[in-house]
């Protein structure tokens, strides 16, 4: 399992009718690679969320994962960090 797991949603037009509503998922062991990703997704216009999976869970293929960065186009902050992830 990889230590960060990112989402990308780009979504166009009213909720009732979208004219593009898409979603992209990965999945990074290092920050560096997370940053990379969610800067490549933002450059196209995604909003993307990265998860850190946290501590290992004794139930196999769990994971306790916890919302560490936000970033979305035009942000003029870049990349918000709700907890800032360990540097791995």
């Amino acid at each position: 399992m990889s230590a960060f797991h990112l989402e990308a949603r780009l979504f166009v037009g009213p909720l009732s009718a979208p004219e593009r509503d898409e979603w992209r998922h990965a999945g990074a062991d290092s920050w560096a690679e997370a940053e990379r990703w969610v800067e490549q997704q933002v450059a196209a216009g995604f909003t993307v969320w990265v998860y850190d999976h946290g501590r290992p869970s004794p139930i196999p293929s769990a994971s306790d994962l916890r919302l560490v960065a936000h970033a979305r186009p035009g942000h003029p902050a870049g990349i918000t960090f709700r907890h800032r992830p360990d540097v791995r």
